[in-house]
């Protein structure tokens, strides 16, 4: 069978996206194939948003949720929720650290408040006379 949905977390203290990890991850393909100058720009961004992101989170840990995909004929059927729902009771819940999370999506921030996740940067990335939507989510342990 084939995967329907997942969360990529980075839990507390894991390293950063810095340029030598993501380097390391395949990075260094991306000048080969659009441009040193799209390479530039890009560094430039992720740390933008990882700024912005340790900012609000006031240089404390937090479990990351780099990437959550659900596959495009799976979805609107609650599968991301429940899995999302279960990961933060298990894993979240159960540690002193909060949640976060960068979405460029619209659609996105409605999705994770329902999780309880909220809004504490929505600044958009201007870099270069050019600006996109960027939305820094935090979702705090549940008192």
């Amino acid at each position: 069978e084939r995967v329907a949905a997942m969360g990529f977390w980075h839990p507390p203290g894991s390293p950063e996206a810095s340029p030598a990890l993501l380097a390391r991850n395949g990075l260094l393909a991306l000048p080969f194939r659009h441009g040193l100058e799209t390479f530039r720009c890009t560094l430039k961004v992720i740390n933008m948003i990882e700024a912005r992101r340790k900012a609000c989170l006031n240089g404390h840990p937090s479990w990351y949720l780099n990437n959550m995909v659900v596959r495009s004929d799976c979805q609107g059927r609650g599968l991301g929720s429940s899995i999302l729902r279960r990961e933060l009771s298990y894993v979240v819940d159960t540690s002193p650290f909060p949640a976060s999370l960068v979405t460029q999506k619209p659609q996105n921030v409605t999705f994770y408040e329902k999780l309880g996740f909220q809004v504490t940067n929505d600044e958009p990335i201007a870099i270069n006379g050019r600006s996109f939507p960027n939305w820094i989510m935090v979702r705090q342990k549940p008192r």
